[in-house]
Formats: structure tokens, C-alpha cells, sequence
């Protein structure tokens, strides 16, 4: 079985290392990339191969749905994501 490879997003660290230690113990997770805002996470999504996003809505910089449309925007010229 493939490994499903997840980026984190969420401004509050703790709550990022609690869910990464409970994703650390499942055999098919990995988090490969963590973000505490919008502008991270679109930056790792560029640079970091990830299956799926786990993210706060409410951020700070930008916010959750501003950047799941920002990503929209960009991967889909790219025809990368959606």
C-alpha cells in the first residue's frame, strides 16, 4: 500500500506536533511538510510532493479558504492540481 503523504497547516504548533505524533504512528501517513499560515502552505505545495492538506480555515496572513482558492488559481494553470 502507498504511503499518503500530508502537509500540515495550522498557526498553532502545538496542535501541528499533536496531530503529527498521531500521524506518526499510522504506517501509511507521513507529514512531509508543515506551514503555520497561507503563505507557507502555498510555498511547500510548490516545492514538496504531498497526496493531501490538512488546514485550518482560520490563520493568520491568509486564511484557510483564501488559500485553498489562491492554490486553486495557481495549480490550475499548471494543470498540476484539480
Amino acid at each position: 500500500m502507498a504511503i499518503i503523504r500530508i502537509i500540515l497547516a495550522d498557526d498553532h504548533e502545538m496542535l501541528r506536533a499533536g496531530l503529527k505524533g498521531l500521524l506518526d504512528k499510522e504506517p501509511d501517513f507521513k507529514v512531509v511538510a508543515q506551514a503555520e499560515d497561507g503563505e507557507q502552505l502555498l510555498d511547500k505545495l510548490a516545492s514538496v510532493k504531498a497526496d493531501c492538506v490538512v488546514m485550518d480555515l482560520s490563520m493568520p496572513n491568509l486564511d484557510g479558504l483564501a488559500t485553498l482558492k489562491r492554490s486553486k488559481r495557481i495549480f490550475q494553470r499548471s494543470n498540476a492540481w484539480f
